[in-house]
C-alpha cells in the first residue's frame, strides 16, 4: 500500500466498494436483459414503446446502461477469474465456455456463486468485517 492511497488489485477486489459495484452491475444487467427479453416476446409492447419518442429514449437509455454494466461485469469477473480465482482450472474452463454460450446470465451467476463467496471468505479470513 502506498501511504494508504492505493490498494493492490487483490485488496480492491475484496473491498466493499468492489463487491457493491459488481453487485450493482449484476443486478442491472440481469434486470434490463430480462426486460428486453420480455419485450422481444411481446412485439406489441415493443412497437408501442418504439412508436413514441419517450419510449425510444427509454430503450436507448436502458441499452446504454446494459452495455456499461455488462462490460464492467465481463471485464471485472474475467480479470478475477484469470488472476485470483482459487477454483480448479477445469472449473474455470467450464465457466468460460458457459459464458460464451449464455452471455449475461453466466457472468451474473459467476458473481453470485464464485466471486462474492470467495471475496467475502478472504475478507473474513484476513480479519475484515
Amino acid at each position: 500500500m502506498y501511504f494508504g492511497l492505493i490498494k493492490t488489485t487483490r485488496e480492491w477486489f475484496q473491498s466493499d466498494t468492489a463487491i457493491c459495484r459488481f453487485r450493482n452491475y449484476a443486478i442491472s444487467t440481469l434486470a434490463i436483459w430480462l426486460f428486453l427479453l420480455f419485450l422481444h416476446f411481446r412485439p406489441s409492447s415493443l412497437q408501442k414503446l418504439q412508436g413514441s419518442v419517450a419510449g425510444s429514449a427509454i430503450i436507448l437509455f436502458l441499452g446504454m446502461i446494459l452495455g456499461v454494466a455488462f462490460l464492467g461485469l465481463v471485464f471485472g469477473m474475467g480479470w478475477y477469474m484469470y488472476r485470483m480465482d482459487t477454483s480448479p482450472t477445469g472449473v474455470k474452463i467450464l465457466w468460460l465456455l458457459a459464458a460464451f454460450v449464455l452471455p449475461p446470465f453466466v457472468e451474473v451467476a459467476y458473481f453470485a456463486f464464485v466471486y462474492r463467496r470467495q471475496a467475502l471468505r478472504a475478507r473474513q479470513s484476513a480479519g475484515g468485517h
